[in-house]
């Protein structure tokens, strides 16, 4: 199955301690999974719970203390109800400077295992996944510590929501990257106007439960031609996908089999 971006919202504090922070609005898709990003610039502050005007029953998943101004904290729930105006409210264990994002996917049947974090100062967030499975989303849940007139603008991946204020703050991103082939690497990365600390909590969306496997093949090279094969064909090593049928029958009177062809 295939998975699909969906809708969701942003907002950020504006570098003002608040208690709770709201999302802006979004339209729910029915059966879609909502995860919520919330960067908090304290570590000893957490949150305390999310809340909707919704159906929704939000869990923690992840949480990830940067630095000591800089914490990370990754929550979803699978039954937000569908239809327009939904709202979502991060409440916290005292008040913060604090950025929310969150985000919609359909079509995906689990999240992959591990949750890899990874943690810089530079111009460059980014969160990275190896994936298992052709279609497979990884999904960056990226946080930074802002400053007045910062921009996040797109690098590497979709850019789906993200949120800055104009008097600096905490900021938030979520980037996706999929359809790519099992076994894949994928990076998710935005691109601040200013160098600032950042981290990432970067998961897996796993589309399908089909692998793609492949076996070890040692051999030689088929011979193209009669006329001008050589003596000695080479030796080669490769991966060859699994579940196909037997080798291709060569061109009469030569008298060999050849392997299926070699990726």
């Amino acid at each position: 199955m295939a998975i699909t971006a969906n809708n969701g919202g942003a907002a950020n504090s504006n570098n003002a301690a608040v208690s709770s922070l709201a999302a802006s609005s979004f339209t729910a898709t029915a059966s879609a999974k909502t995860r919520v990003v919330v960067v908090l610039l304290d570590n000893t502050k957490s949150v305390s719970s999310i809340s909707t005007n919704g159906t929704g029953t939000y869990s923690l998943i992840a949480a990830y203390n940067v630095s000591a101004t800089l914490r990370i904290e990754l929550w979803e729930s699978t039954n937000e109800s569908s239809g327009t105006g939904r709202t979502i409210t991060a409440n916290f264990s005292a008040a913060v400077v604090a950025a929310i994002a969150v985000q919609q996917w359909s079509g995906e049947i689990g999240v992959e295992s591990g949750n890899p974090t990874e943690t810089a100062t530079n111009y460059m967030p980014q969160g990275r996944f190896t994936v298992l499975y052709s279609g497979d989303f990884a999904v960056a849940y990226i946080g930074f510590n802002g400053g007045s007139g910062d921009t996040i603008t797109a690098s590497t991946g979709n850019l789906r929501r993200s949120s800055i204020g104009a008097n600096g703050g905490a900021g938030v991103a979520i980037v996706d990257s999929g359809a790519a082939p099992g076994g894949a690497s994928l990076l998710g990365q935005v691109r601040l106007n200013n160098s600032r600390g950042w981290g990432t909590i970067t998961q897996g969306l796993q589309a399908t439960s089909t692998a793609v496997n492949y076996k070890d093949y040692e051999g030689r090279l088929p011979i193209t031609s009669p006329y001008n094969a050589p003596k000695e064909a080479v030796l080669v090593s490769a991966k060859m996908p699994l579940g196909g049928g037997g080798g291709i029958l060569p061109p009469a009177g030569d008298g060999q089999i050849f392997p299926p062809s070699i990726l």
